[in-house]
């Protein structure tokens, strides 16, 4: 059979002013984000805009890919609901004894958990090639807390 190309996209609704910067700064309320993110499916795929190719990594079925469909509407989007650029760690480099205290959720993200969900769903991968992804770390040593912009006190 012909090979079916599409593309599954995770992206912010309102990239970068919402989700990376806020879209305004109200006057004594502090800024106004939206960080709501959405998987879009596309048929195909957009040369322009993929244009360090593509890395297969092994073939499925539409059986397959429709159940990893249903995944990302029944578990990947309810539980990843806002992009979030930064990842807030305690220290310079991912692992080990390092602690992430904010977890970031990006494009990145909906790849590497759906390319860990697909074998639990049937697929088998023919590459060994490892895939990398992006990292913003932001860090912190201790846990961010959360901080009432209204509150003169909790700002200073």
């Amino acid at each position: 059979p012909p090979l079916t190309v599409f593309t599954l996209q995770y992206y912010a609704v309102d990239f970068p002013f919402g989700a990376l910067f806020p879209i305004s700064v109200e006057d004594g309320a502090g800024p106004v984000w939206n960080n709501e993110a959405v998987v879009a499916f596309t048929p195909g795929e957009d040369p322009h805009r993929w244009t360090k190719g593509r890395s297969l990594v092994g073939r499925t079925t539409g059986a397959i890919v429709n159940a990893l469909c249903d995944w990302v509407v029944s578990e990947f989007t309810p539980s990843h609901p806002g992009y979030q650029l930064f990842d807030v760690l305690d220290a310079p480099q991912a692992g080990g004894a390092t602690r992430t205290w904010v977890s970031a959720c990006v494009c990145d993200t909906f790849v590497h958990a759906s390319l860990r969900q697909l074998p639990s769903l049937g697929a088998h991968f023919t590459s060994q090639q490892p895939l990398y992804r992006n990292y913003v770390p932001l860090i912190s040593p201790s846990a961010p807390e959360r901080v009432d912009l209204s509150s003169a006190a909790e700002r200073a």
